[in-house]
């Protein structure tokens, strides 16, 4: 029955989203219910590591964002279209995964970027409100 347990998915849903998440270092996303965020704080190293645009050292902005499932992950889409910092606009995007579950597909959820290669260790966010 545990096997059966742990195997169990639940996928995330935008009201999961809505809300306030921050990172140990303390950079802050804060996603609305309208489908748009903002940024503080966040690296250039962890967020931006090949944008040569970008020369700051901590990123604060605006977007619009969507929750989407791509190539089996559940991942926000990040629109920055008017973006003061980088004036080309930018399109990123937000990995979602639990804390729970052996497939990390059962909530409480939590947001990341890989740090370096993908599948190496993760820059995480947690939600707060």
């Amino acid at each position: 029955m545990m096997l059966f347990t742990g195997c169990k998915s639940e996928n995330p849903t935008a009201d999961s989203i809505v809300g306030k998440w921050v990172a140990k270092d303390g950079a802050v996303f804060q996603f609305s219910k309208e489908g748009t965020f903002t940024t503080q704080d966040l690296p250039k190293d962890k967020f931006l590591p090949f944008s040569e645009d970008f020369t700051e050292s901590l990123f604060s902005e605006t977007g619009k964002w969507e929750l989407k499932h791509d190539q089996g992950r559940w991942i926000v889409s990040l629109y920055f279209e008017n973006s003061e910092s980088l004036p080309g606009g930018c399109v990123t995007q937000i990995y979602i995964a639990g804390s729970k579950g052996i497939m990390e597909n059962q909530p409480p959820w939590y947001l990341f970027f890989w740090e370096g290669e993908e599948g190496g260790s993760r820059y995480r966010f947690t939600k707060k409100e």
